[in-house]
């Protein structure tokens, strides 16, 4: 038989125009089931859906058959013919089916017997997701043009069905990320770079106290409401990030209000989109209010001067009763009852103030492990999902995955963070598992030799060990900033009632007539007074050795016996 190429293009023509206009999975079914029914009118018809998550075949529309008869032929369509065209992925046209090995021709009732069967593939990308099966009771009922005219319209149904659910897919997509973006109350910007036109949420406009008319869509805006003190250093970052020196450009700065108070905001964005020549294009990012953190920063600072104007007070009060004592040694009972008074009452201000201070540290660590970690992970999780979609093209999955990257560089960031302010193990272990975890970090970090030798048990207060665990981190960090060592022991063992700590080093050393007592003009040896002094207010003692062929050793000593005590140097 020949064709007829005008008819056919005629009849594909109109095909096409039942299933363009498709908008979903229904109307893509209603649509190519409508244009078989003009191609062809066979006596009986089924369109089947392949549903993945049960293995079974779904008839979405059907024409000549019984609701008993669809239910059995879905119930039995894996022994049948459909499933032989969605496992092949091929036409199956049988003219006769008296010629037929596989004859399953009569219906339930005996009332009819089919005669010609037709069954194409809907293929999506490289799967079969459905099949068009076309029966009739006269044999070949299916000229070469309707075949022909089918398979094509197959063919476009099964490229508007991969589209359609592409766009499903985006469509979830983001709708998820706005739904973490709501939820986290994050502002959200979009910058055209040539223009200067910037898109503001609504979050990042009412974060600030505005209305929607009070804020121009440019970047600009954002300009004239950064602070002056906080603008060079922003401008800095941010120019370094359009040059590309940066894979993300992060600041924490201020922003004016319209109240005119000033807010802190922690400010995340990166290039989205760059020309041939690395010009940048269009950025986005995300603003989230830290002000109550900035403002418990604060508070925590003006705690740190409280305590450090106190040691200072205790440190001339005691050279003032030292005098007193070298003047009047007839009242030498009277003044040592006031100094053991004061030194008890120093004892319970040192444990307040270091009580406050650490659990404010405790609840900023956890702002950070529940907020800013927790919103990251969500991001990174989404931001995972859009790389491995296929809908994604090359160019978009490599910036997702240098997004990506960018997320988790500010993970490990906010978690090392959070160790600094407040580490979990410390109460959750024990100080010998926080001191472990402190020299890891060290040995990763700075490429240290690092080790650890606990010969004892050591069952310390959470105030103590608080002061401990400050004063061994506070050696070490000296050691790395200070001593250009190559490595460091951090030894634990208890002799005469009292627990002892020793951290030393293979480095420099300290200078012969350091002292403890009195640091430097340029303020150097002023953590480890300050340190020596909390450890005084608890209990403890520290001692500042040197080692006579280079490094230095300190040791912390613990007892209730040694509180009177005072620190002295000595070489080992």
């Amino acid at each position: 038989m020949s064709l007829n190429y005008d008819d056919l293009s005629a009849r594909l023509t109109q095909v096409l125009g039942y299933l363009a206009g498709a908008t979903s999975i229904d109307d893509l079914a209603g649509g190519l089931f409508d244009a078989v029914m003009d191609v062809v009118s066979p006596s009986h018809a089924g369109f089947f859906f392949f549903e993945p998550a049960t293995g079974q075949l779904r008839v979405v529309r059907a024409r000549g058959f019984s609701p008993e008869e669809l239910k059995e032929a879905e119930r039995t369509a894996s022994d049948r013919h459909p499933m032989r065209v969605i496992r092949s992925g091929k036409i199956l046209h049988v003219p006769d089916t008296f010629d037929d090995p596989l004859n399953q021709t009569q219906s339930a009732s005996n009332a009819w017997v089919i005669r010609s069967r037709l069954y194409l593939p809907v293929w999506s990308g490289d799967k079969v997701v459905g099949t068009l099966g076309l029966a009739d009771t006269s044999p070949h009922a299916f000229s070469e043009m309707a075949i022909q005219v089918l398979h094509v319209a197959a063919s476009l149904a099964g490229v508007i069905y991969g589209r359609l659910q592409a766009e499903e897919a985006a469509r979830r997509k983001t709708q998820e990320l706005h739904m973490v973006i709501d939820g986290a109350q994050l502002g959200t910007w979009e910058w055209e770079i040539d223009t200067g036109n910037v898109a503001f949420n609504a979050r990042w406009i009412d974060m600030l106290g505005y209305d929607r008319a009070d804020i121009e869509p440019h970047v600009s805006v954002w300009e004239r409401l950064l602070h002056p003190d906080d603008a060079p250093e922003v401008m800095r970052v941010l120019q370094a990030h359009l040059d590309g020196l940066t894979l993300v450009y992060c600041t924490e700065h201020r922003l004016k209000t319209k109240t005119g108070a000033w807010k802190w905001v922690l400010d995340i964005g990166q290039v989205l989109q760059r020309d041939s020549s690395g010009r940048p294009l269009r950025a986005a990012g995300i603003h989230q209010d830290i002000d109550m953190r900035k403002q418990a920063e604060q508070t925590l600072q003006e705690g740190r001067q409280l305590l450090e104007g106190l040691v200072g007070e205790r440190t001339a009060s005691l050279a003032r009763a030292v005098e007193r004592l070298q003047a009047e040694v007839e009242q030498r009972k009277r003044i040592e009852t006031h100094l053991m008074e004061y030194q008890e009452r120093l004892t319970r201000a040192t444990e307040s103030l270091v009580a406050a201070e650490e659990a404010e540290r405790r609840r900023i660590a956890l702002q950070i492990h529940d907020g800013m970690g927790q919103e990251l992970t969500l991001l990174r999780l989404h931001l995972r999902d859009m790389l491995h979609s296929k809908a994604a093209g090359t160019g978009f999955q490599a910036r997702l995955g240098q997004l990506d990257e960018s997320v988790v560089g500010i993970m490990k960031a906010a978690r090392g963070l959070t160790m600094d302010l407040s580490p979990a193990v410390l109460y959750e272990f024990g100080l010998r598992e926080a001191i472990d975890g402190l020299l890891e970090r060290v040995q990763r970090q700075h490429g240290l030799a690092v080790s650890l030798h606990w010969r004892t048990v050591v069952q310390l207060s959470e105030i103590r060990a608080t002061v401990v665990y400050g004063a061994v981190r506070e050696l070490i960090h000296n050691v790395i900033k200070h001593a250009n060592a190559r490595s460091i022991a951090v030894t634990c063992w208890r002799r005469k009632g009292e627990v002892w700590l020793r951290v030393g080093d293979d480095g420099v050393g300290f200078p012969r007539g350091f002292s403890v007592d009195t640091p430097t003009a340029d303020g150097r040896g002023y953590g480890l007074f300050a340190w020596r002094e909390r450890l005084v207010g608890v209990g403890g003692l520290l001692y500042v050795r040197r080692r006579t062929r280079g490094g230095s050793v300190i040791d912390i000593a613990l007892s209730d016996a040694v509180a009177d005590r005072r620190v002295r140097g000595e070489d080992v």
